[in-house]
């Protein structure tokens, strides 16, 4: 049953998005809503479904992620905005690093999937 609504849910996030290279349909996005302490939250999330932390360098890829989808709509991010989630990754990344290198829990890397509550 999870599977299925997993695919259905694919596929209708994916005709909501549109081929790759064109502009969405829909705005499937809440812009206004993206804030650091959401973002912060989402990242947390990542770091607690399996029990450990991502490596370091894998939060960049959540943060050009997020960029990748300013960009998609047309968007830009406020200095504001911009600065505090540069710090939220430095600081992200150190708290990795340190993890890391005192042994606490397992360090993974690689794809995530994307929660439904940015959506």
């Amino acid at each position: 049953m999870v599977a299925f609504k997993t695919a259905a849910l694919r596929k209708r996030i994916a005709d909501a998005l549109g081929k790759d290279g064109h502009d969405p349909p829909y705005q499937v996005v809440k812009f206004p809503a993206i804030t650091v302490d959401l973002f912060g939250e989402y990242v947390c999330s990542k770091q607690l479904d399996i029990g450990g932390l991502v490596k370091a360098r894998t939060y960049r890829w959540y943060q050009k992620g997020l960029g990748y989808l300013f960009r998609w709509y047309g968007r830009k991010m406020t200095p504001e905005l911009s600065k505090d989630l540069r710090d939220l990754m430095m600081g992200s990344k150190r708290m990795a690093r340190k993890a890391q290198q005192t042994g606490y829990g397992p360090i993974t890397e690689g794809k995530r999937e994307i929660t439904v509550e940015v959506f």
